[in-house]
Parts: structure tokens; sequence; C-alpha cells
């Protein structure tokens, strides 16, 4: 009696300490599967803008929402700038109508531009500042009114890896085709570029470079070494240079032969009132210099002073009758729709 006794009270304490392993087993792999739960619900949540690449039909139809959503007020602020037979792309950042772009497109201070919008409205614009080191440039319209526009990025708020989107007009601006958008990858950003996968062609210059929340964050610079590799101006530089990049360029008041390339710099005429007549520079007078800028021919002499804004004063050398003659002269606002220099 006593020995059965013993056995069943044996048999109590083994099947307990088997089941011990067995209740520890199961709770870790409980552990182990809320951990996996958890990572999945995690990874759910994050948004496609934070993930290396779309992970699922979720993911695209959430990065297409995105820019569905911005879509339209960026289209809005994309022209097209045409100067002459020259045509590319801008975006217009204030509601009164200055506009960045490449300075390739612009070329120079001083020039009249016509600016397209997307509804086909035709503004008459004045090209502003240029810096052909960065090609970064700016216009601005010269009409009254309130225009669509999209507002730059704050610098730094972009990073490799983001996604982005282009938009410009691709060819040149054609009736009825609104801008056309690429979305892409930032590749590479140093001071003064940004590379993306945002696929460009000719025509595209000086168009935008936007965040995923319709902010600009570039311009359109030119294409590399294939169309995967697209270089774009930061916004960066625009901030940082913006008082010169959007002063208007200086005005002086003289005509001459733009097709006499060999020189010299005869002056054939000289508005009334002007800088230049209030200065002493007066008809058949040679300019030897600007600014201590030697100057060959009428073409020169465009091109010098449009790279100066309005209220500065410069030394002009010029040559009367044989003599050499020192004047200062202080330029005012050119009027680019006037056609004077």
């Amino acid at each position: 009696m006593a020995k059965q006794l013993w056995n069943r009270i044996l048999i109590k304490r083994t099947f307990r300490l088997a089941l011990v392993p067995v209740l520890m087993i199961s709770w870790t792999t409980f552990a182990l599967a809320l951990q996996e739960d958890e990572k999945e619900t995690a990874n759910s949540s994050v948004s496609v803008l934070e993930k290396d690449l779309p992970e699922s039909i979720e993911d695209l139809k959430a990065l297409e929402d995105q820019v569905q959503k911005h879509r339209q007020k960026m289209l809005n602020a994309t022209v097209a700038v045409v100067i002459g037979n020259s045509q590319g792309s801008g975006v217009v950042i204030s509601k009164d109508g200055y506009i960045l772009t490449a300075a390739h497109v612009i070329g120079r201070r001083g020039q009249a531009a016509n600016v397209w919008f997307p509804d086909g409205t035709l503004a008459r614009a004045e090209t502003l500042g240029t810096d052909h080191e960065t090609d970064a440039g700016v216009l601005r319209i010269v009409e009254e009114g309130e225009w669509p526009y999209c507002e730059m990025a704050v610098p730094d708020t972009y990073e490799v890896g983001n996604w982005c989107i282009a938009t410009g007009h691709p060819g040149g601006r054609r009736e009825g085709r609104p801008p056309v958008i690429r979305i892409g990858r930032i590749n590479n950003i140093t001071p003064a570029m940004i590379r993306t996968d945002a696929t460009l062609v000719g025509g595209d210059s000086g168009g935008p470079l936007f965040d995923l929340k319709g902010r600009v964050i570039g311009v359109n610079s030119r294409i590399g070494v294939s169309t995967s590799w697209n270089l774009h101006v930061p916004v960066d530089i625009y901030e940082k240079n913006w008082e010169s990049l959007s002063s208007p360029a200086g005005f002086l008041g003289v005509g001459g032969d733009p097709y006499n390339r060999n020189g010299p710099c005869t002056i054939t005429s000289v508005s009334a009132s002007s800088p230049a007549f209030k200065a002493g520079i007066r008809v058949r007078d040679v300019i030897k210099t600007f600014d201590d800028k030697a100057i060959k021919n009428f073409r020169e002499l465009v091109d010098v002073v449009s790279q100066y804004p309005p209220n500065e004063a410069i030394k002009v050398e010029i040559v009367r009758n044989n003599q050499t003659i020192e004047l200062e002269v202080t330029l005012a606002r050119k009027d680019p729709y006037r056609g004077i220099r």
C-alpha cells in the first residue's frame, strides 16, 4: 500500500517537472510571435516617404496620393520663359511675380521676357540677376497682379534619398500641354548642386525641383553623363544671393553700333536726362573702360553695364578729341521695354 502511494507521488512530481519546460517553451514562442507582430505593425505604419523603396501596392498608392495632393499647385507655378527665339522654364516663388530659373535661360540682366502660365495666361517680365558659375537666375513679372506660386523650401530640409518631383516644358512650350511631371530620388547633394534621377531634357532648364510637400528645393540646370544623372541648382544658392540675384539691371542711357565687333565703342546717341548725359558723356565719345574693365566695342559695354544694379556709382574713362577724360556715372534702373541701354 505504501509502495503504491509512493509511486503516485513520483508520477505527479514527474508530470509537474515535465510541464515546466513546456510552459517555458510556450511563453518564449508567444513572446517571439508578439515581437514579430509588433515589428510588422511598426513597418506598416512607416510612411513610404521614409522607405528606401516602395514595398507594396499600398506604398505606391500612398506615393501617388502625395504627388496628387500638391500636383495642381506645382503645375500652376511652373511657367515657360521665352526670350527672343530662346525658350526654357521657370517657377514663380512669390505672389508678386518673382521667378527662379537658370542663368543660361535668361542670359543677362535687363532683357524683356514673355512668361506663359499653364492656363495660357501671358505675362511680361524682366530678367534680373544671374550667377553663371552656379547657373542661378531670376526674373520678375512687371505686370500688376497676384500670381500662382510655390514657396521655397527652407535650406537643409532635404537630403540624399528623398523623393522629388521635376516639372518643366521638355522640348519647349506646346499649346495645350501642361508642364510635364517626373518623379525621382535625390542621389547626391553638394553646396552648388543637387543630383537626381528625375529625367530632364531640353526645355526643362530653369524649371523647378520640388519635394513631395510641393516646396521648391532646386532649379533644373543640365543633364549629366546620362538621362538618370540630372543636375539642379539648390534653392540655398538663391537664398544666400537673393539681394544680387533679385536686383534689376542698371541703365546708362547711350546708343552704339552692336554689330561693330572690331570696335571701338563709339557712342552714337545719348538719352536726354539719362545717367550718361548727367555724367557728361556725349555723342562721338569713345568709352575705353567701365569700372576699370576694358571696353572693346558697344556689345561689350552692354554686357558689362547689365552686370550692375541701379544707383551704383561707376568710373568711366572716355576719349574725346584725342583726350582721355575720367567721369563718374550713377546708373538708373533700366526699363527693358524701352530698348535703351
